[in-house]
């Protein structure tokens, strides 16, 4: 018996002492290094991956304007906000690799180390370092190629290949999944979510749609299948096919997700896509006026709304429509880009409908109400400051005309007529302010009926009172704010800065504004402010008194008439009140300072419009009247001499150039703008409005360049302004950028950082695995203590590449190139007329695999290496 027991101690301590080695392959090990691995380092690890996936899962927004993310793995920001528990999860992923790894013969032992190598790559993935994960997913798929944590890894790799825009690469690791006889069911809805993510990525949408529909009847978890069900309905509306799109959507509704937003977000969607033509829209403003009522959906309302408005548009039931804007940002409480959104609708009505100076107050409030992330913020700028331009010259000819038409009145004319003004004036604000002081009443009782939970009651201490309750009181403040903007304190705010004297000669008193119209529209200060808005002499004393100061007037609307006509022309494209506006300023000055241009200008607008004999009507008039001008000769294909406005116009032109070459781009940019409007119908135009574009290329960035250009070449078409403004063009088109890059490119000169070297082999020459496997027997023959790691990946179609990476600096990976080459292994392998071989830094690297130009790289290489 004694000798039984020490028998099995000795077993016991062998097995024991033993058990830690991780190279001998016996049970003990086995199992000691796989449940150590598993319970203890590895498990952590996993909590803390499974904590960052969890706060990136449950802090994403969802933006239903948007195309919503199949995967919601979330942005760069919320990316940092993980990094703790990322790299926690990759220390503890190293630790299992270093301590519990047992690559024995060829093979792991250990599964678990091949869950680690996995974790690691994803972990890297939720930090959005995506080439580190792409490293380690391709070495779970080479190294491990047989186990099921390659499958995973061949789908983690797909979609790592999309985030970086390496679609070929992409396609090949899906495509190695889908072909896989052994992908178990819970993968397989996964792997065609994957793919559609990315098609939707390259906007193939039809792909997109076969694949989500595959997705979604592979039976994946709710949560997935909703939102990729919702992702349908928005592809179908990339495809235009509305009643799949509402069907879709529909069908999200009747899931019931979980979030609240979204199955608001789907019913709205699913409405939005109703075909008019094929069902009762009546029905759908029914449904959606019972979802406004409901009060659970007060913060949703404006949302609501806004979706009523664009079904009454697709009616053409305009009406409708802008009831359905306004209630949308009067219920805005919260969602401000929900407001602007409502706010450009509006504006885009009544610019439509051309009625410009209320579409310009409706686009300068969708400004001040949207990010300037929103998709509509750019359009919605440049239509506020065109139209603001626009608007400003129409201030100042019925300013003008309203304080002519006044000087030639009696001065008792005049005085009854402001009395009677001052009179509706204060009967007008009397009224607002009751408004206003009923609106504030409302929102106090509300408020003190939300913080007693009860109806009023009788008694009520002073204490209780709205404005002596600073919880009610701050509530108030922020409900006026939130309504109606910061304002200045001072006395009728509401109203615009100043009185319309142009209102007064209208007989009326200023018109009620309607919210988004509280801004003056550009007019200015063009009346008595504050209480002399009550003083009849303060009117009087803007009455023109002299002949000299009405001429002046006169002059004014001259100018301002022509600029109207050049911003209808160009910057509106409408050339119906373009040719309304120069037909105005003929007919009201007929002995005008700029008949000639506007008759020129009348002539090309009707020679575009193809109608040849009206464009020689106004040619003749031109002739007949004004035949020594520079705009005549321009008719009859002369050189005109250099008359006193050509020389002007020649002036203007070299203050502009001179600005613009000595670096002075704003002031190049504006005197352009005075220039291009004060010369607008002369030969120099085109020159104006060419240099325009490229002080803007300096002052307002790429985007606002290329649409300068744009202009130039389709208004001036046939001149060598436009020839020139067609090449700019395709170089912005050939480069992606307007200014010129750096000798090196993308690529950045780094020698002591880390390097990898990469051999390029063309896809169908055959021997690629008996390369890789010739580099890794020399590595370990020759470069045995410097852990250099192997892999092979796609680059394209028609490429491959083999990557060594882990040298410590350029130094060493050119000569490690240098050796390799010459080693009699690797040489017969190796075709210098079909392969490339070459160092690059690990940050270059990440360009490289983006852009994919190996000649641009070579170029590179061979500047700041001589090879």
């Amino acid at each position: 018996m004694r000798i039984l027991k020490l028998s099995l101690s000795l077993v016991v301590l062998v097995g024991v002492s033993t058990s830690c080695s991780r190279t001998k392959d016996n049970f003990f090990s086995r199992t000691y290094h796989r449940m150590t691995a598993k319970y203890n380092p590895l498990f952590n690890g996993e909590q803390a991956f499974l904590q960052g996936f969890t706060t990136l899962e449950n802090g994403h927004i969802d933006n239903y304007d948007e195309m919503l993310a199949v995967y919601p793995f979330g942005s760069p920001e919320q990316a940092q906000a993980v990094v703790p528990q990322m790299d926690r999860a990759i220390e503890k992923s190293v630790k299992v690799v270093k301590e519990h790894s047992m690559s024995i013969g060829g093979e792991q032992k250990n599964p678990y180390v091949i869950d680690a190598y996995l974790l690691l790559a994803k972990a890297y993935f939720f930090k959005q370092d995506y080439f580190k994960a792409l490293e380690g997913f391709n070495y779970v798929i080479q190294r491990y190629e047989k186990s099921d944590q390659a499958l995973e890894a061949y789908i983690w790799a797909g979609r790592t290949n999309t985030r970086i825009g390496s679609e070929f690469a992409a396609r090949n690791n899906f495509e190695m999944v889908q072909n896989n006889r052994d992908l178990r069911d819970r993968y397989i809805p996964h792997v065609s979510a994957s793919m559609a993510e990315l098609e939707i990525s390259k906007k193939n949408w039809t792909a997109a749609a076969t694949l989500l529909q595959e997705a979604i009847d592979a039976r994946p978890e709710k949560k997935y299948r909703v939102r990729w069900q919702y992702i349908l309905g928005q592809v179908y509306e990339k495809l235009e096919l509305r009643h799949e799109a509402s069907e879709a959507f529909g069908e999200v509704a009747s899931a019931h997700p979980d979030n609240y937003e979204f199955y608001l977000n789907a019913v709205l969607s699913s409405a939005l896509n109703f075909d008019i033509y094929q069902g009762n829209v009546f029905e759908v403003y029914e449904d959606l006026d019972d979802l406004a009522e409901d009060s659970k959906n007060e913060e949703y309302r404006d949302r609501i709304y806004y979706v009523k408005a664009l079904l009454a548009l697709e009616s053409e039931d305009f009406l409708l429509a802008e009831e359905s804007l306004k209630l949308s940002i009067r219920a805005s409480i919260v969602n401000q880009d929900q407001k602007g959104l409502s706010y450009a609708e509006l504006a885009d009505i009544n610019f439509t409908f051309k009625s410009y100076v209320k579409a310009q107050a409706y686009y300068d409030s969708a400004y001040q109400s949207m990010s300037p992330s929103n998709k509509r913020y750019e359009k919605v700028e440049r239509f506020r400051e065109s139209l603001g331009n626009l608007v400003k010259e129409i201030r100042i000819v019925e300013l003008n005309d309203s304080l002519i038409r006044l000087a030639g009145m009696s001065p008792s004319q005049q005085r009854s007529l402001f009395e009677d003004y001052i009179a509706r004036l204060k009967e007008e604000e009397e009224r607002k302010a009751e408004q206003e002081r009923n609106r504030a009443l409302n929102q106090a009782l509300a408020a003190e009926l939300n913080a007693q939970g009860s109806g009023p009651t009788a008694g009520i201490s002073g204490g209780g009172w709205y404005f002596y309750n600073q919880t009610t009181r701050t509530s108030g403040v922020r409900d006026f704010q939130q309504y109606w903007g910061r304002r200045e304190l001072k006395d009728n705010w509401r109203r615009s800065a100043s009185a319309n004297i142009a209102a007064v000669t209208n007989n009326s008193g200023e018109e009620e504004s309607e919210e988004g119209e509280e801004n003056d529209g550009g007019r200015g200060e063009t009346g008595p402010v504050g209480e002399e808005r009550y003083n009849v002499e303060a009117y009087l004393a803007q009455i023109p008194k002299d002949e000299a100061t009405i001429a002046a007037m006169h002059e004014e609307n001259q100018d301002a008439l022509l600029r109207m006509a050049g911003i209808y022309k160009d910057e509106i494209k409408d050339e119906q009140e373009a040719i309304k506006t120069y037909e105005t300023l003929l007919r009201r000055y007929p002995e005008g300072k700029h008949n000639a241009r506007a008759l020129y200008a009348l002539y090309l607008i009707f020679k575009n419009k193809g109608e040849e004999a009206k464009a020689q009507e106004y040619a003749q008039r031109l002739q007949n009247q004004h035949p020594s001008s520079t705009f005549a000769a321009q008719l009859n294909g002369q050189s005109p001499e250099e008359n006193a406005e050509l020389k002007a116009a020649n002036a203007a032109y070299k203050t502009s150039y001179n600005h613009y070459l000595g670096g002075n781009y704003s002031a190049a940019k504006r005197t352009a703008q005075e220039g291009l409007s004060t010369y607008l119908a002369t030969p120099l135009a085109p020159k104006f409005d060419l240099l325009l574009a490229l002080s803007m290329a300096k002052t307002d960035g790429p985007e606002a360049y290329e649409s300068q250009l744009k202009h130039v070449s389709e208004t001036y078409s046939g001149t060598v302004e436009a020839e020139r403004a067609n090449e700019l063009l395709m170089y912005i088109d050939n480069s992606s950028t307007a200014q010129t890059e750096a000798v090196q490119g993308p690529y950045s000169i780094d020698p002591k950082t880390p390097h990898r070297v990469l051999l390029i082999v063309p896809n169908g020459t055959g021997g690629m695995t008996q390369m890789r496997n010739e580099i890794s027997d020399y590595n370990k023959n020759f470069n045995r203590f410097q852990n250099l790691q192997v892999q092979n990946i796609f680059l394209d179609r028609d490429r491959q590449l083999i990557v060594i990476s882990g040298f410590i600096q350029q130094e060493d990976a050119l000569t490690y190139t240098d050796r390799l080459l010459k080693h009699p292994s690797f040489t017969p392998l190796y075709s210098s007329e079909i392969m490339r071989i070459f160092a690059i830094s690990d940050a270059n690297y990440q360009t490289f695999y983006r852009v994919k130009d190996v000649d641009e790289y070579l170029t590179f290489y061979e500047q700041i290496t001589g090879r």
